[in-house]
């Protein structure tokens, strides 16, 4: 999932709350960003490897605004030592995210979780749609065409931008906001700004650009073209659907946390707590 589609998705699952967005999205687009820095995916999104015998895990820095190469480079962290190539990443474990970053502020805490669960189910709704069972030999299978890596790249990302239009729609017919490219400068690249180091702000923000026709049809209100996409629309809803009734439960887990600490207890009690979703990672 792109980290367009991450911010609406949040947004979506705030109610359409855009202060609480701005509080929270610079956490929630984190396990993204801060691949420029840590490199291989593998870390930021815990990923296992792929006989599912270890898992690469990373504490992530309490310092956002600080933060750079060098410094990540001295965070404790791990990597499986055989990855096999594919275009597709493998399982991510979301209870050894858990495991390794009690150590973040509840807010924190609960941003970096929205993002890997977000994955979590647009990864597996991909794996729906795609025929990935021979991703190692670098084969796939989509509408009956066979897809080659570079070619089922593609494919995720015509179906990504379409499902950003698709998130655009459902964000202005239930709340109201049309969350064009402007929208975007103002409520995420502002935050970035403020919260991420500029080099970090400046490297994450960049890939956030709606594709020109996109933008356009989100700044007119053109809903005209729903039905246009790679995959039927009902499958896009559906998607997003499960995705955002998923917020609120990592809300809740946050307010607990929080009341936790404001009782001096420590935020998380990971022997009692709901493990949380694995995914296939894309």
């Amino acid at each position: 999932m792109i980290t367009l589609q991450h911010t609406l998705v949040t947004l979506l699952g705030l109610r359409g709350n855009e202060r609480e967005l701005d509080e929270e999205i610079q956490y929630v687009l984190l396990p993204d960003a801060i691949r420029r820095y840590c490199g291989p995916r593998q870390y930021s999104h815990f990923e296992q490897s792929y006989d599912g015998k270890d898992t690469s895990w990373m504490k992530y820095p309490l310092n956002l605004k600080e933060l750079s190469k060098e410094e990540v480079e001295r965070l404790p962290k791990h990597i499986v030592s055989e990855i096999k190539p594919c275009v597709l990443g493998e399982t991510t474990s979301i209870e050894t995210f858990e495991n390794h970053n009690t150590h973040l502020p509840p807010k924190y805490f609960a941003g970096a979780k929205k993002h890997l669960t977000q994955d979590f189910i647009f990864d597996r709704f991909i794996r729906e749609k795609i025929d990935c069972s021979k991703m190692y030999d670098d084969e796939f299978e989509f509408n009956g065409q066979k897809l080659d890596g570079k070619g089922v790249r593609g494919a995720i990302a015509d179906i990504e931008n379409h499902g950003l239009y698709v998130l655009a729609y459902m964000v202005e017919k239930t709340y109201g906001i049309k969350v064009n490219q402007e929208w975007f400068d103002k409520h995420v690249k502002a935050r970035l700004d403020s919260e991420y180091s500029q080099d970090l702000a400046d490297g994450t923000y960049k890939y956030m650009k709606i594709p020109d026709v996109i933008n356009e049809r989100i700044t007119n209100g053109d809903w005209s073209h729903l039905n246009e996409g790679p995959l039927p629309l009902k499958d896009y809803m559906e998607m997003y659907e499960e995705v955002v009734k998923e917020m609120p439960k990592i809300d809740y887990e946050r307010k607990t946390a929080e009341a936790r600490v404001a009782a001096g207890k420590p935020a998380y009690d990971l022997k009692t707590a709901k493990v949380g979703h694995e995914e296939q990672a894309e």
